[in-house]
């Protein structure tokens, strides 16, 4: 998730009780430790106002889920939220009750987009990140494609490719799309189908975008030869598509339309820059 997760705590005669099952719905994640060694677990002490509904509806038939969100112990109580000066902002898109969606933007690798994931603000001032699960369009793997390709296989190693990310951010980044400050349906062409019936859609030929993506990819990537110890970049690191015509052929870079008729772009994990490792 990127930050430690907030604990709760509550205080009375006999002392502090760490509260590990805050939501009253019983089937949700427990946390399952705290750091207070002052503290007893408290299992039995829950909030409603904590409680994340099982849908969150953002308006034109588009919804989170929170099944994935709620079944990790790691999202339990949520995380800060960003401090000043960090690069990244909280916009608030919809409210329920006490409990706010917000798309918690990072700064973007590339010009004319906007890289966000989305985030639930609590009432005690913590926000929990939604799980890539939960976001429409992310499975890259369940998109039926036009052509007849089968692209169900993934092409990267670890969870971190279980789901695609913002093309406009790095391998280590934890947005997980970019929308464009001015979308230009003319480079954009149908392609396949998610597997809750949505558009996806991908670049066009010629999109000017789709070669800027791939670029900045390619040349973000690096890594160490564990042999030698020197330094690789490119497609000496591993990157796979050497050229923007490769990029696209394998439906690399691809859009879902989201919340307000916006188009939501994510990368496969496979077309992410190389990286030795995320510190």
């Amino acid at each position: 998730m990127g930050r430690a997760r907030v604990e709760l705590y509550e205080i009375d005669e006999d002392g502090p009780r760490a509260i590990v099952c805050p939501s009253a719905r019983t089937t949700d994640a427990c946390a399952t430790d705290f750091s207070s060694s002052k503290a007893v677990e408290d299992r039995d002490t829950f909030y409603d106002t904590l409680t994340l509904p099982a849908s969150l509806a953002l308006g034109d038939g588009w919804a989170l889920s929170t099944e994935a969100t709620r079944a990790e112990a790691n999202r339990v109580g949520g995380m800060s939220l960003p401090a000043a000066g960090s690069g990244e902002r909280l916009e608030d898109v919809a409210t329920f009750g006490p409990l706010t969606v917000a798309r918690r933007d990072v700064v973007s690798n590339l010009d004319g987009l906007r890289s966000s994931s989305y985030v639930v603000r609590t009432p005690f001032g913590s926000m929990i990140p939604v799980a890539d699960a939960d976001v429409p369009g992310l499975d890259y793997l369940d998109i039926t494609w036009d052509d007849g390709v089968d692209r169900s296989t993934r092409g990267a190693d670890g969870d971190w490719a279980n789901y695609a990310q913002a093309p406009a951010v790095g391998t280590c980044s934890t947005a997980q799309f970019s929308v464009e400050s001015s979308h230009d349906a003319a480079q954009w062409r149908t392609a396949g189908r998610t597997a809750d019936g949505r558009d996806v859609v991908v670049p066009a030929p010629g999109n000017p975008l789709a070669a800027a993506v791939h670029d900045w990819q390619l040349e973000n990537s690096g890594t160490i030869d564990p042999d030698s110890g020197d330094t690789l970049t490119g497609l000496d690191a591993g990157y796979r598509f050497a050229t923007t015509d490769d990029f696209l052929a394998a439906q690399s870079l691809y859009g879902v339309q989201g919340p307000g008729g916006e188009w939501h772009l994510q990368l496969r994990p496979e077309a992410t820059n190389i990286v030795w490792e995320c510190a």
